[in-house]
């Protein structure tokens, strides 16, 4: 056994410990407030209507030394995946992706346990995946209703691959493209 107080012994000592009580809960929230992040990426889809497909996700972000809390957070929601980032190397991130995740788990839990720091944020992502419930995307005005709440959510654009002109644009193209190939069957 390690005499070192972080060990993958100790760790897993803590993991098990952990009872997902008023406490943890709280405790999660505040955790989120400083280490999460929630977001709506747009990347590019030849099958999707308007040649764009839009993500909901929710991260969490840890040093590897903690990365028992990551795994408690994946247990307690029953569901995501937990990866190394690349850069840092020492960096985790727990991830939950998808429409039907965000609905059950992660709106429910902050909006019963509301965020303080991130709460702006947190409705933005709400009021795009009840649009996104609705199917409201599927049309020309709804899909870019939510791709303009979807750069609201990280202002500064940290990580953010497609501006808001070349996303409409494109999606104008592929629009254009589809109606002329459904015309060439007709």
């Amino acid at each position: 056994m390690s005499e070192n107080p972080i060990s993958a012994d100790n760790q897993q000592e803590r993991f098990r410990k952990i009872v997902f009580d008023e406490h943890f809960k709280w405790y999660l929230t505040g955790f989120v407030d400083g280490e999460g992040s929630f977001c709506l990426s747009i990347k590019k889809h030849p099958t999707a209507k308007f040649g764009w497909q839009i993500d909901p996700s929710f991260y969490l972000y840890q040093h590897e030394q903690h990365l028992w809390i990551l795994e408690a957070v994946k247990d307690f929601f029953s569901a995501g995946s937990i990866h190394r980032k690349s850069n840092p190397g020492t960096v985790f991130t727990y991830a939950l992706h998808g429409i039907g995740h965000a609905r059950t788990k992660v709106i429910p839990f902050f909006q019963h346990y509301p965020l303080r720091v991130k709460s702006r944020t947190f409705s933005l992502f709400v009021e795009a995946l009840e649009l996104m419930s609705q199917k409201v995307h599927h049309t020309r005005e709804g899909f870019e209703r939510v791709v303009r709440l979807a750069h609201q959510l990280n202002t500064m654009g940290k990580g953010r691959k497609w501006s808001l002109e070349t996303i409409f644009e494109k999606s104008s193209e592929t629009t254009r493209q589809t109606h002329a190939q459904r015309m060439e069957m007709i």
